[in-house]
């Protein structure tokens, strides 16, 4: 594997089964390789995470009085139409993921599940049943001012 450092361009030379003969020899495709994978990290929806006045990512979750929180987060990435969160929220968080702008810290709020899930996991992502734990999302439906 090399690495262009002007352009960023990472060469890598692969071997794979190719019976139809797409790609042919010379061609250029564009490859997700996984690099490792942190058990700990959870997929938050692109919709619920911002970014506060620093450009840090943060998200708003619903605490268990009911209230808006904000979560500072650490990202490590994007998979699909989601960030991959390593530290912030936790498995089983609710995540505010419409109506955020609305939303202030300490409100509150009343939760309802996400209308439509926001993206299916990318190829290659973990599947149900294994160890990975998927964390719940949330919308707000109504917000009242206490």
């Amino acid at each position: 594997m090399t690495v262009d450092r002007s352009t960023g361009s990472v060469t890598v030379r692969a071997v794979f089964e190719n019976k139809d003969r797409v790609p042919l020899p010379g061609m250029f495709v564009r490859a997700r390789i996984e690099e490792g994978v942190n058990p700990r990290a959870l997929l938050v929806p692109v919709a619920g995470v911002t970014h506060d006045q620093k450009g840090t990512p943060v998200a708003m979750v619903v605490d268990k009085d009911g209230r808006a929180a904000m979560r500072p987060l650490v990202t490590s990435g994007m998979s699909g139409q989601n960030w991959i969160v390593e530290r912030g929220v936790a498995a089983g968080e609710r995540v505010i993921v419409e109506g955020i702008d609305e939303v202030r810290p300490g409100m509150t709020v009343k939760a309802v599940p996400a209308s439509a899930p926001r993206a299916l996991p990318a190829a290659g992502a973990r599947k149900e049943g294994d160890t990975h734990r998927w964390p719940s999302f949330s919308s707000i439906a109504r917000s009242s001012r206490g």
